[in-house]
């Protein structure tokens, strides 16, 4: 049987009200993993992944926005490549110091399986009803789906509908089904969901990415004090059962200090605060082992030539700037002078083309950086202004 990772939502039984704090119940492995990753290959620097959202609705109420879409991207990119828990005092300082960045970009698909341009973002309306909640049906055209894309060169999000079953899951890397072998997940629990406390800061899709990657929970044990089993990280205290909610620390299983402010435990969104170098480690060799395809993948050289910068004739420090391949796009744009200075900032929301800054500025002859930054793009341009003189 297909083992899956899968998150429980709140429900209601009798006239009591219960919130069932278990986000996640796992099944063991099928396979043994704790193969030592100084027998892989390292990779050091940043790993790129492509992804692609399918985004599969019956209602209005089914389906979201680009927005969100690109909210949830930001939230992937900052944890999974720029926070550092090492500089977050919440974290306990036994467990701080064991944090770690796994240096991971993910950026939406810049083309489909056939090679046409693609925004990244499929959405399909179907006459399923709850489709996320029937199986793998949602990774399926025949089902009222839509077909998985090459899971060697994407990582496939499916979003549908899953009121009546749990409200993710994700494949592991060892499953080795080319067919189902994505994230299922309700599209309540994508990117900032404030509606969606306390699963509302967009970790659900973080935690299942970490399944997909090759993390287990901090405990797989089936058994109540049971410390022979843990998640096969070195540097996470083992741990005989799994935390909910949001508990006080410390907390205490097989003698030890539980790490339950971790990225795969099961509490809620806002406890949830670090990986740790053995996770990172880990991640790196399963990737290496498992998903050595779809790593090879690059973002950085096709997101460059996406955006154009044209200087304006006849005009001192204004720019215009436009998306040649995706269409509308939302984020930052912000302008360096050649010390790293920061000039000036703007905000863009669903806009192809924008002039930038707004209004002029004197600026002298010399060399300019502009960074134009959103969901599923960092990119930076250098241009060289030459200071117009009426």
């Amino acid at each position: 049987m297909k083992k899956i990772i899968i998150l429980m939502i709140l429900f209601w039984i009798q006239n009591k009200t219960i919130i069932l704090s278990q986000r996640c119940e796992s099944y063991t492995p099928s396979e043994n993993t704790t193969k030592s990753i100084h027998q892989l290959i390292s990779r050091n620097g940043t790993i790129e992944i492509p992804i692609v959202f399918h985004i599969v609705y019956q209602t209005g109420q089914d389906t979201i926005s680009n927005a969100k879409i690109y909210s949830q991207l930001e939230i992937l990119n900052n944890i999974y490549g720029y926070y550092d828990p090492k500089n977050n005092s919440s974290i306990p300082e036994e467990f701080r110091t064991k944090g770690a960045i796994p240096g991971i970009h993910f950026c939406l698909a810049k083309t489909d399986p056939f090679g046409n341009i693609t925004t990244g973002i499929n959405r399909l309306k179907t006459e399923v009803v709850d489709i996320g909640c029937r199986g793998y049906d949602i990774m399926k055209k025949q089902t009222g789906g839509i077909d998985i894309w090459n899971t060697k060169k994407y990582l496939n999000v499916f979003i549908g509908s899953r009121k009546q079953c749990p409200f993710a899951m994700s494949s592991f890397p060892w499953d080795n089904d080319p067919l189902i072998d994505g994230i299922i997940i309700d599209p309540k629990y994508i990117g900032s969901a404030p509606k969606s406390y306390p699963f509302h800061l967009g970790y659900t899709l973080v935690h299942e990415i970490g399944h997909y990657l090759g993390l287990n929970h901090l405990s797989i044990s089936k058994k109540k004090d049971d410390c022979t089993t843990d998640d096969d990280v070195t540097d996470t205290p083992t741990q005989s059962f799994n935390y909910y909610n949001c508990p006080e620390y410390p907390q205490y299983s097989c003698d030890q200090s539980s790490m339950f402010m971790n990225f795969m435990s099961l509490v809620d969104d806002g406890c949830m605060q670090l990986f740790t170098k053995g996770q990172v480690d880990r991640l790196n060799a399963m990737m290496v082992q498992y998903r050595s395809e779809l790593i090879s993948n690059s973002c950085n050289e096709v997101l460059a030539n996406d955006f154009v910068v044209y200087p304006l004739a006849n005009q001192s420090g204004q720019w215009y700037i436009h998306s040649q391949n995706f269409g509308e796009w939302t984020g930052t744009v912000q302008l360096y002078d050649i010390s790293g200075k920061q000039i000036t900032s703007i905000s863009v929301i669903q806009s192809v083309g924008i002039l930038f800054p707004k209004y002029t500025i004197p600026m002298p002859t010399g060399i300019y950086f502009i960074n134009i930054k959103g969901g599923q793009f960092n990119v930076t341009k250098k241009i060289y202004h030459l200071q117009y003189e009426n």
